[in-house]
């Protein structure tokens, strides 16, 4: 005996199918086209260089991946994410 069994089983009509399709798609494009797309993620790591002269001892990159530049890039988020980036301090010792 499964975990379900006991459960009544209800046939998905064609309507309520189509309905929750519908949803799905209308969520994930919302997702993926207002939300994600302005998702800022900083990640910071240290990094050991062997032979790296002493004077970048402590210096700071920054790195933007994964800009999209065409017609739904808003000019607004780009000024954001090089604000937000230049906040971090890169090129400034720790």
């Amino acid at each position: 005996m499964g975990l379900f069994d006991s459960l009544p089983r209800e046939r998905i009509g064609r309507r309520r199918f189509l309905k929750g399709s519908i949803c799905g798609a209308a969520a994930l494009a919302l997702y993926s086209g207002e939300i994600e797309r302005h998702w800022i993620e900083v990640t910071r790591c240290e990094i050991a260089l062997r032979g790296l002269p002493g004077a970048f001892d402590g210096f700071r990159i920054a790195q933007l991946s994964d800009i999209h530049m065409d017609e739904y890039t808003e000019p607004f988020f780009l000024r954001h994410i090089v604000e937000e980036t230049n906040r971090l301090g890169p090129m400034r010792c720790s």
